[in-house]
């Protein structure tokens, strides 16, 4: 009750993200997690106030040590950032030479000539070319967006874990404050835990992703680990905590085709290791049907077949920007593929590749249903 009445307090300062084509809102809440959007640092400031007014009235109080600010900057501005971001990662790869080396290299290279003062200067400059060759295709990881990426792609300096320079020249918010206190402000390519899902504001899921495949690994590992456990135990426990992992964050993540291939493997290998058999153990006996000899156990595609088309149904229950949402993906849906109704769009679906089909939440949901035969 007490959040509801902030929520219309939100609604009224008439505030929005000020995204163009999409229905206007500047919030979004769940039990006592809120996030709120707004299109400027003053919008976002004008929110925060309204809140702190509410805390003040409610006698609620919100955590600052975990409130964070983050953003993104969409349209003209992002592309010269970009653009900008991509001359200089040109100029150092074509420049690629002992400017980008870091000082550990820089002492390799020097006990590298001191090795070699028997060799003529032909070998020399050839092992120089190599080297430069060699230094252009390094690879190294950003600690922002945790792409790896190659060397020419990170600032000459000497920190030991710099930024990509797409990361550092992107823009970020600053000048947020609740009550006079700065917040901590994230990049907005560093994944945040958004209502229970990781995200980031350029709409990245490899975080998501990376954390339900590191759930079922752990699982595999108790299960491994943990041979006390009787057979019923360990299935009984795998129904309860890997089914719910996926299911939660499936309908709004996009898992590219290897990657859930890798996900179906390993939710097999969980299932292998509660009835103790080897690791080589055929999978067909896992998902072929129990009356041709299987258990047909419940695959990861037809649990996010499910929690897919709940999620759907749920988004359509209320007149609110979901809902309007939701009513833009569905005409997409239908145009894209010159679909009359769902019967038709689900005809469709069954002959699109798994990339092709999951870049829209009806077709990707027509297309499980498809591949599953229901």
């Amino acid at each position: 009750m007490f959040l509801n009445a902030l929520l219309r307090l939100l609604d009224a300062t008439g505030i929005t993200h000020g995204i163009k084509r999409t229905p206007q809102w500047n919030h979004a809440a769940i039990a006592d997690d809120l996030s709120i959007y707004a299109g400027t640092v003053r919008d976002g400031n004008k929110l925060l106030d309204v809140i702190h007014e509410f805390e003040y009235w409610s006698g609620l109080r919100i955590s600052i040590p975990k409130s964070v600010a983050t953003g993104a900057m969409y349209g003209t501005g992002t592309t010269g950032r970009q653009e900008g971001a991509k001359a200089d990662a040109a100029k150092r790869k074509r420049d690629a030479g002992p400017d980008i080396l870091n000082p550990q290299i820089r002492a390799l290279e020097a006990m590298d000539d001191a090795l070699n003062t028997d060799n003529n200067v032909t070998h020399i400059i050839k092992g120089q070319e190599a080297w430069r060759m060699n230094l252009a295709i390094m690879h190294r990881q950003c600690p922002i967006c945790n792409k790896k990426k190659m060397n020419c792609h990170f600032p000459t300096q000497l920190h030991l874990d710099p930024p990509c320079l797409e990361c550092k020249h992107s823009w970020k918010p600053v000048g947020i404050k609740y009550n006079g206190t700065a917040l901590k402000v994230t990049h907005g390519k560093t994944p945040i835990r958004l209502l229970g899902i990781r995200y980031n504001m350029w709409l990245d899921s490899t975080a998501q992703r990376r954390y339900v495949m590191d759930g079922i690994t752990e699982m595999a590992c108790f299960l491994r680990k943990n041979r006390d456990f009787s057979i019923e135990n360990g299935l009984r426990l795998i129904e309860c905590t890997l089914a719910p992992l996926l299911a939660f964050s499936g309908p709004v993540t996009i898992w590219p085709e290897k990657e859930f291939k890798k996900l179906a493997a390993a939710f097999v290998r969980c299932n292998k290791e509660a009835w103790r058999m080897s690791p080589n153990t055929s999978t067909a006996l896992f998902t072929f049907p129990k009356d041709l000899g299987g258990l047909q156990i419940k695959m990861p595609r037809a649990i996010i077949c499910s929690a897919t088309w709940g999620h759907l149904t749920r988004c359509c229950q209320f007149d609110d920007g979901t809902r309007q949402l939701v009513e833009i993906t569905y005409k997409d849906a239908l145009e894209q593929h010159g679909c009359l109704d769902m019967e038709d769009l689900q005809f469709e679906a069954e002959f699109l590749t798994w990339d092709q089909a999951s870049q829209n939440s009806f077709t990707f949901a027509c297309h499980l249903t498809s591949t599953i035969g229901i």
